[in-house]
């Protein structure tokens, strides 16, 4: 039974694991049950079981998390964290994050890099994470 760690058959708990409440059955408050483990950490991808105690070890980079040293997701630099713990793409703030095809510092089209932080037709982007990306022309305009 998810959530048992001690059962007096397949269908009855008598206690829960660690994060999980409940008498006969076990439930996870978060709903977020990751590696077997009750989380309440947005975004956490895998857990593993520290001292005794289930701490989140990997976060969803999709959603633009990285993981902190205190075990808790966290949104990576160029984002921002929204007020339901979402992270937001910073497009303009030079900091180029794999979702983005460029980020040249600015919300300028016609730069290379457009508003949106696409790279436009051709044009090449240079450059990922810290640094700010640089755009250069792929192909010789006809003059």
């Amino acid at each position: 039974i998810t959530g048992c760690h001690a059962c007096t058959s397949t269908t009855s708990c008598t206690s829960c694991r660690t994060g999980f409440i409940g008498t006969t059955s076990c439930v996870c408050p978060s709903g977020l049950v990751v590696s077997g483990f009750c989380s309440s950490i947005y975004g956490c991808t895998a857990i593993s079981n520290i001292t005794g105690i289930p701490l989140c070890t990997a976060c969803d980079e999709t959603l633009l998390l990285i993981l902190a040293a205190n075990f808790t997701c966290i949104c990576q630099g160029g984002t921002t964290t929204l007020l339901n713990g979402i992270c937001k793409m910073n497009c303009g703030d030079g900091y180029v994050l794999t979702t983005e095809g460029c980020d040249d510092g600015n919300t300028v089209s016609g730069d290379g890099c457009t508003s949106t932080c696409k790279v436009e037709e051709d044009w090449l982007s240079i450059g990922i994470g810290a640094t700010t990306s640089v755009c250069k022309i792929s192909v010789t305009p006809n003059l």
